[in-house]
Order: structure tokens, then sequence, then C-alpha cells
């Protein structure tokens, strides 16, 4: 927090500019930034209010979807910053109170741990209990959707092609900090504190919040992979994609309809004010981090002197923009994998060079603007390659055959495995290039760290 406040950014891209110099790699990052809100926040989010409405009301056309997040861009539009912390602190009390009632009212059919634990490996979808262990069967999916003897190691070995270890630990870690301490989602809000003080200690609520999520997400989750095997955890693509229209899996469903099933009629309209004031509430706040990058960033270095008439004015359209743009990006997020693996595997792509950047240039001087731009092309060369070389075989899932099946580089390499490959390619370019070329003016350096030292 010292080293963002220290040289009074606004935006995250403006400490770049500030201590690297020079306006390419914040035009380069903006682009990025903007995209990233795009593709893997707001697209999401709007998929997400979706499939919830989608569940809570039947049969929802995507224009009737999409009317409530484009009134809430408005609103951003008309309102601002201040406007969405005050109802994301609103929304972050109810979300609570709705996800404590989920988890209560589902896991009370369990006795125990151990009870939870056992009907998990027994929820067997009926196409493979049909199905296995017959002799001479051509049905092709026999062996999917039956659970993994290693569903409850948090460490599986390197190898596994689900969460791997390094993964795991390194990989998830490397996005995290990038989400956490670089985006402008989050630090948007701990810039817009009153004082450092106030920002750390929001920072550390946050952080014990985030293990509510153990109990009050995972542990649901686990309830409605038993309770609803067959729709959650069906194998068969067609049966899946009659079930919730993708082939690829329905446990994205799997929330909404254990909160229909599980929570008493008297209190499912709590829940569910709860459940889109989350939708909501991070709508919101990528919405207003998006239209902020791109007027501080993009647009005033076109126009370098504004009125303040016309900076509102630009704020507004371009978050109505972003809103627009993603409503057409919800059908590429519907045919992609489940949601989880689609966040984390444009996030492992696009992220650990942009983290690179922001930790050598608070924990080394010598970093220089050359080199962290070479770098964040060299991260954006080897994403693109990944994402464009990955997208023939995207749709192949258990029990799938196909001719051309994916080289073994490609479906071997997790994404969370390239993640870090990508992260410590990107350092060490930036610390080796940063060593044999000239040393970066020290007026960067002194503006960024005139506040933290004495």
């Amino acid at each position: 927090m010292v080293e963002l406040v220290s040289p009074q950014s606004v935006t995250t891209l403006e400490y770049v500019r500030k201590r690297y110099g020079g306006a390419r790699m914040e035009f380069y990052l903006a682009s990025i930034s903007i995209l990233l809100t795009i593709f893997s926040k707001v697209a999401v989010e709007l998929y997400s209010l979706y499939r919830l409405l989608e569940i809570v009301y039947g049969f929802l056309p995507w224009t009737v979807a999409c009317i409530v997040p484009l009134v809430w861009a408005i609103l951003i539009a008309c309102c601002g910053l201040k406007t969405v912390i005050y109802s994301n602190t609103i929304h972050a009390v109810l979300l609570v109170i709705g996800i404590v009632c989920i988890a209560r009212y589902s896991l009370e059919a369990f006795d125990d741990y151990d009870t939870l634990r056992d009907n998990y490996f027994e929820a067997w979808p009926n196409t493979t209990l049909l199905h296995f262990g017959v002799l001479n069967d051509s049905y092709k999916y026999t062996n999917c959707g039956i659970p993994k003897a290693r569903s409850w190691n948090l460490f599986r070995p390197y190898f596994n092609l689900e969460l791997p270890w390094p993964g795991m630990v390194f990989g998830i870690t490397i996005n995290s900090l990038w989400y956490f301490c670089c985006d402008q989602v989050i630090i948007q809000s701990a810039l817009g504190a009153r004082d450092i003080v106030q920002a750390k200690y929001a920072c550390i609520m946050c952080a014990y919040c985030k293990i509510l999520t153990i109990v009050f997400l995972f542990m649901p989750g686990i309830v409605a992979r038993i309770r609803y095997t067959d729709f959650v955890a069906c194998a068969d693509p067609d049966i899946c994609e009659k079930a919730c229209g993708s082939r690829q899996g329905c446990s994205d469903m799997a929330f909404p309809m254990l909160f229909l099933d599980v929570v008493p009629k008297g209190y499912r309209g709590l829940v569910l004010a709860s459940l889109l004031a989350c939708g909501v509430a991070s709508l919101s706040s990528s919405l207003n981090s998006g239209s902020t990058i791109f007027t501080l960033n993009v647009y005033r270095n076109f126009r370098p002197i504004m009125t303040e008439t016309e900076l509102l004015l630009v704020t507004r359209v371009s978050v109505i923009t972003i809103g627009i743009l993603s409503v057409l990006v919800v059908p590429i997020v519907k045919a992609s994998s489940l949601l989880y693996d689609y966040i984390h595997s444009i996030t492992a792509s696009f992220a650990p060079p942009i983290l690179a950047v922001f930790l050598c240039g608070m924990l080394w001087e010598r970093a220089s603007e050359d080199s962290a731009f070479r770098a964040l092309l060299l991260g954006l060369g080897l994403a693109a390659i990944r994402q464009v070389w990955s997208v023939p075989y995207r749709d192949e899932r258990c029990g799938d055959t196909s001719d051309t099946p994916a080289p073994q580089i490609l479906a071997n390499f997790h994404f969370l495995h390239f993640s870090i490959f990508v992260f410590v390619l990107c350092t060490a370019y930036i610390a080796v290039a940063g060593v044999f070329s000239e040393p970066i003016n020290e007026v960067h350096v002194r503006t960024c760290r005139m506040v933290a030292e004495p």
C-alpha cells in the first residue's frame, strides 16, 4: 500500500508509469486490463447472473437477463466510485447472511464430516452405474462422473491434470497476488481509503473474510454434488446439454439449485437478494475499474487537458461501452469450459508478466522500463500462442475420442504450471536485462519511495 500511495497514484497503471517512466507500458497494461475486465470479469459476472435468474425463474431470454446489469451500469456511470463502495458494503453483509443460510440448511442433512465424505464417494451418475463393469459395452462415458480418489486431497501429484500441487501452491498464488495486489478492481477501493492505516485494516479484514469460503461455499458445493448427481455430475454430454445447455458439464448450476431446494420459502427472498447483490457488487466494481483505466490511462494520453464535464462524459460512455461489449462476449463464456477453469486459464495466461513488472518495480531499483516492457511482450507472446493453440482442443472431455488429440506439451502442461513458467521467465528477464542496461533515472524510484522512507 505504501508503494502505491507514495507517488499519489489514482490507478495501479499510473504507478507503473511513475515508477518506470514512459507512456508505452501504461498504454499496453491499460489495454490488457480492459480486455481482462471484459473477458474474465464482467462477461463472467453477467453469465453467472443469467444462470441464477434462469434457475429461479425458468426460461429467461438473454435480453431480459442483461437488463438488470445494464441498468446498474448506467447507475455506476452516473454515480461513480463512492456509490460502488457504499453499495458493495451493503452487498457484502447480505452475501454473508445468504451463504450462511445456504450452508446451514444444506449441511443439516449430514451428521458429521465423515458422513458427508462417504456420501460424496457414493455419488455416481445413473448413466455410469448402468454401464460400469459391463463387458463389451460400447458406451463411451462408462468411467465418467466417478468421484476421484484424490478429490479430498488438497495437494495432488504434480502430473494431476485437474489441480497439481505446484499449481495449487505457486500458480494460484501468482494469480491471486496479481488479482489482490495489482488489479484495479481490488486496489481502487484501497486507494480510496482515507489513509494508509484504514487501507491496511480493510485488507486484513477481507483476508479473514476469505476464510469463510471454505465452509460456506466449498461444503455446499459438495452437498450439491451429492444431491443432484445426475445433473451436477452428468457424464454424458448429450444429457448435460439437455439439462443446462452445456456439453462441458452442469456444475456451474450447483449453487443456484441448492438454494432453491434447501432454503425455506420464508428465507428465499433474502438469500436470492444476497446472491444477486454479490453478482451486482462484483459487476459494479469491474465496470468502474474498467472505465477508470480507460479514462485516466488511455484517453488522457491523447487529451492531457480535459474539462471536468468531458472527464465525466468519457467515464460514463466507457462504462456503458464495456457493459455492451461484455454482453457480446457472454456466449463465448457459455461455450467455454467450466467457469473456474475459464477464469483461471485466462488469468494464468496474462497476469504473470504484469505481476513480475509490479514486483520487480517495487523490490529492485535496477528494474528498467525497457526490460519491463520487453518482458510484458514476451509474456503476451507466450500467452497468445498457448490460447490460440488450445482452441481446437477445448471441447474435449472425459470419454471423448479424437483423431487429432491435443499435443502432449499442451495436454500435460497445466495452465497453473504455465503461470509459474511465465512468471519466472519474465522476472528473470527483467533481472538480467536490468543488470546489463543503463540504470533507471533515480527520479522515478525516489518518487515511489518518498513516503516509505523516513
